[in-house]
């Protein structure tokens, strides 16, 4: 800590009320020119709203005296590393109008930073109350920051060094502490780049791309995208072309560049850095991966940390220079011998062709009767990874999912693990017509790429009650999903009635057990499909449906060749007196 801040000695009991004011008046008269000095270390501080610091101020003038007694033990504690095990995923600290994230694991928790504790005992009473008003502002972040954690800090602390005239600089010091602490630590635009998934069939398809030289196909452009959600005639963009497959150089897709007014709806900027690293992870072949990752990888994460458009700039056109004297045989030979990908290409190559499509018509989803049988909802990609390896998904089976919506579940089937045949059917027909354009969208992305996409189907605008398609696909089929979260019990009962014909050994991913609670065998009902399910309750975890962040369950029933034996279990037949878990809606 600072020796220019030691606490102020302890007077004894018997100070007159007096002499208590002088100090008290001392120590605020104190605080203000603290106060000013510390707002002057602040980068970009002319931005920060006027009459919010002035009113955060006077507040902090006004209050009470604060003890700056030494440091605690327990303080002692907390600035001590705590273990990798409590490590977290993004967290971020907001100070001004500097964002302070750290996207990988680190070593202190960004909390204790903005802790009041430690902040009162580490520096003056105005500075620890003006940092910890500004990071209640705090969010958590599922993209890569607008700047991180460590290029902010460094700014903030060369701000400061460069001010001679400032003696106390303990939260520079604290900062630039816990940045030293991790140097060395690499910022990637691929979150999770490092959890591989073997290929479950051939994803690449070798022969087509030997076979085509020049891209033939027709995308939907991202400046599309911008031009959409942003008023380019008053904003600075710059227009730049990125070579986004190293199989076909040929073809370039506009992007438009801005960091000054980033569209939390598209993010060009990082579509572009996630299109390069997985070009370095996937398709680049060893022998080019040291110098594409010293000369771009680190260089254009570096650009976007410090939102400088310039050089991110410079680094795409290195990146198209570079892909245009690899040989093309080279990479080639990379696919033929690859075995695994990062689990989040699949995801994210699902998210290019979703932005184009959906995102920009994301309001024609919402025409349905609130709380109907027809309210629209996705599962999200990393649930979706999840729960297709609990059900051995793989490149022979069948996959069907009973209200597919605009048809992720089944690209991300037959994308992730080549099913044989992935299908969906789907009622309402804005959600209809989306699904046939994302599957255009799709099909020229694969080819792009050189992805293998295995057979998908759809039955659109109509329902797989009494549908003769489904009722035929569903006799062979391996694993079925239903989202039956807001089914009521008539469309339950026709979902019974659907799976009947399911063989043995099928699989049924429900968000909503498919045997009602209490449910007992009698003479009605002894030939329904609900007596031969294995029914098996998961947790469902935080963030994996689009309606809601928070979890709740999700049930894998599987189709056995005679009666379940838990149906028979006593204690089993009436209905549960704890309330379950639910979503909110």
């Amino acid at each position: 800590m600072s020796s220019n801040h030691e606490p102020p000695e302890e007077k004894p009991e018997s100070t007159s009320s007096s002499d208590s004011d002088l100090t008290s008046v001392s120590q605020l008269d104190s605080v203000s020119e603290q106060s000013t000095e510390i707002e002057a270390t602040l980068p970009d501080s002319k931005q920060l709203n006027t009459e919010t610091k002035t009113g955060t101020i006077s507040k902090l003038l006004n209050d009470e005296k604060s003890d700056c007694s030494e440091i605690s033990d327990k303080v002692k504690e907390k600035l001590m590393p705590v273990p990798e095990s409590s490590y977290r995923d993004s967290s971020s600290t907001s100070l001004g109008n500097i964002q302070f994230t750290t996207k990988r694991p680190r070593k202190v928790e960004p909390s204790i930073i903005s802790s009041p504790e430690i902040l009162n005992t580490s520096m003056n009473v105005e500075t620890a109350r003006y940092s910890q008003l500004e990071s209640n502002n705090t969010t958590t972040q599922t993209t890569k920051p607008t700047a991180t954690y460590a290029t902010s800090i460094s700014k903030l602390s060369s701000a400061q060094n460069s001010t001679p005239n400032i003696k106390n600089k303990p939260l520079a010091r604290l900062f630039s502490e816990y940045n030293d602490a991790h140097e060395g630590e690499q910022s990637r635009f691929v979150e999770n780049y490092k959890t591989m998934i073997q290929l479950h069939y051939k994803m690449f398809d070798l022969d087509y791309i030997e076979s085509k030289a020049t891209f033939m196909g027709t995308l939907i452009p991202s400046t599309m995208l911008t031009k959409h959600f942003t008023n380019l005639y008053e904003q600075k963009v710059t227009k730049i072309k990125l070579i986004p497959s190293p199989l076909f150089i040929d073809y370039e897709e506009d992007y438009d560049i801005n960091f000054e007014n980033i569209d939390k709806r598209f993010n060009p900027m990082l579509e572009i850095g996630k299109i390069i690293e997985y070009t370095y992870l996937i398709f680049l072949p060893e022998r080019f991966k040291s110098n594409f990752e010293r000369n771009i990888i680190t260089p254009l994460n570096l650009s976007y940390d410090n939102l400088n458009k310039e050089d991110f700039i410079r680094i795409v056109s290195l990146h198209n220079e570079t892909l245009r004297k690899i040989p093309r045989k080279e990479i080639l030979s990379q696919l033929k011998n690859i075995k695994s990908i990062p689990q989040s290409f699949i995801h994210d190559f699902l998210q290019c062709v979703y932005s184009r499509i959906v995102t920009p018509r994301a309001n024609d989803l919402k025409h349905y009767e609130a709380f109907s049988n027809n309210v629209y909802g996705e599962l999200l990609p990393k649930f979706l990874s999840d729960v297709f390896m609990q059900c051995n998904l793989n490149s022979n089976s069948i996959f069907i999912d009973l209200g597919s919506g605009v048809g992720n579940c089944v690209v991300q089937a037959a994308l992730e693990y080549g099913c044989k045949l992935s299908f969906g059917c789907e009622i309402m027909k804005n959600a209809s017509t989306l699904t046939e354009l994302q599957q255009v969208e799709l099909e020229n992305r694969c080819k792009l790429f050189g992805i293998r996409l295995q057979a998908i189907d759809f039955s659109l605008r109509t329902s797989f009650v009494n549908n003769e398609k489904v009722s035929t696909l569903l006799k062979k089929c391996d694993v079925v999903l239903v989202n039956n979260f807001l089914f009521d019990s008539d469309l339950n009962k026709q979902v019974e009635n659907t799976l009947k014909d399911l063989k043995i050994g099928c699989k049924v991913i429900s968000l909503k057990n498919l045997r009602p609670s209490g449910y007992t065998i009698d003479f009605f009902n002894i030939e329904s499909i609900l007596n031969r399910l294995k029914i098996e309750q998961f947790k469902l975890n935080e963030d994996c449906v689009s309606w809601t962040h928070k979890g709740g369950e999700y049930y894998i029933s599987t189709v056995l060749e005679d009666f379940d034996e838990t149906l028979f279990d006593p204690s089993r037949r009436h209905r549960k007196t704890r309330r379950p878990s639910k979503y909110s809606r």
